[in-house]
């Protein structure tokens, strides 16, 4: 059976997953060494999906739902029903090992100050770094907790000591209708004794409902809901066509990407934008040594798709920064006593966000 789930577009939340770190500040001063080791960022693709877990318990007159009650749609057995709700895509960042790098000032120049990251990727030098304000969700209203009976609680001795099972669940079923006769007389105002306000109806009218869902959950079974949700990451590192991200079965929920007992959701790449091969440019008129220069990422870019039973369900394109190449400005910009340049570099790409001389 084919899951249904509502499509929510690209979000890209590198605020979110910056503000869950620290920001570490580093000056080149503080430093015996006078110098500084950090790392570029590449993208990761991540997906979360958003299920929810229904397990429901057989009711103990199960048997005889649809005879007493005209119920047909309830579990005679134990079962646990899995739906897929949403399916989200990030994209997200983490350091590119490959991509660590070490600079060294001269112990006479101005001591620049650089902020990494919590995991050492490079924020900004000589300013502080750009960061979005995180989101914050609203909480929920309170509400009013709906009054919950046990079955055993409204049972009455004449059901509890019928001879057998199926007089026992006719014995319910009487009390049911019984219980909803009483509460249309409520509405229409025909008892002996009304409530002598509103407040007292109110209760009257949940005390009948819990009875009468307790009753019922002997027939229909009890429900146990449960909201889950999981996260996959993947990290670009070429061209890629429908490799499988995650499986999902109605039955058993998130399964292994290889079990063939859950129903594939494919990711597939395609690089739009390929800088890898690019030559580096010159600085001052030289060719660079990356190990001179504060090193910074021209991205290049890809499109990301994800795709469910044929069907195209998130589709994005972004820059990434493992799908480019390194250049580098200046380090002895950065610590230039008569006017010290500053940079910021995006955080998700490794790329200049701002730079001034």
């Amino acid at each position: 059976m084919r899951n249904k789930f509502l499509v929510i577009l690209l979000i890209f939340t590198v605020a979110t997953t910056l503000h869950a770190q620290s920001v570490q500040k580093v000056s080149i001063g503080d430093n015996q060494n006078y110098g500084i080791t950090y790392t570029l960022p590449k993208s990761v693709v991540q997906l979360k999906a958003k299920a929810t877990m229904t397990k429901t318990e057989a009711g103990v007159f199960a048997p005889y739902a649809e005879k007493y009650l005209g119920l047909t749609d309830v579990a005679l057995v134990n079962q646990t029903q899995w739906e897929l709700n949403s399916v989200s895509l990030e994209l997200v960042a983490m350091p590119d090992e490959s991509k660590t790098y070490h600079i060294q000032f001269p112990e006479k120049g101005a001591m620049p100050q650089f902020y990494l990251s919590e995991d050492g990727s490079l924020l900004s030098v000589n300013r502080e770094p750009e960061l979005e304000d995180l989101v914050v969700d609203s909480p929920l209203p309170e509400t009013n907790p709906k009054l919950s009976l046990k079955a055993t609680d409204v049972l009455s001795e004449e059901i509890l000591k019928a001879g057998s099972k199926a007089k026992q669940a006719e014995l319910t079923a009487r009390e049911i209708f019984s219980i909803r006769e009483s509460k249309r007389n409520l509405l229409k105002g025909d008892v002996d004794n009304m409530p002598a306000d509103g407040a007292s109806f109110q209760i009257m009218i949940d005390n009948l409902n819990a009875q009468e869902e307790a009753l019922l959950s002997l027939f229909k079974g009890v429900s146990t809901v449960s909201e889950v949700e999981r996260t996959f990451d993947y990290v670009p590192t070429d061209n890629v066509d429908n490799e499988v991200l995650f499986r999902f079965s109605s039955f058993e929920g998130f399964v292994d990407a290889d079990d063939l007992l859950g129903e594939p959701y494919y990711v597939s790449v395609t690089i739009v934008d390929d800088n890898r091969m690019s030559e580096p440019v010159a600085v001052e008129g030289k060719k660079k040594n990356v190990n001179n220069g504060i090193a910074y990422t021209i991205p290049g870019k890809a499109s990301v798709t994800v795709r469910y039973n044929g069907e195209t369900i998130i589709e994005t394109t972004a820059q990434m920064g493992q799908f480019g190449h390194v250049e580098q400005l200046p380090s002895a910009q950065f610590s230039d006593k008569k006017k010290m340049a500053s940079a910021s570099f995006n955080p998700l790409t490794g790329s200049i966000r701002l730079y001034e001389q």
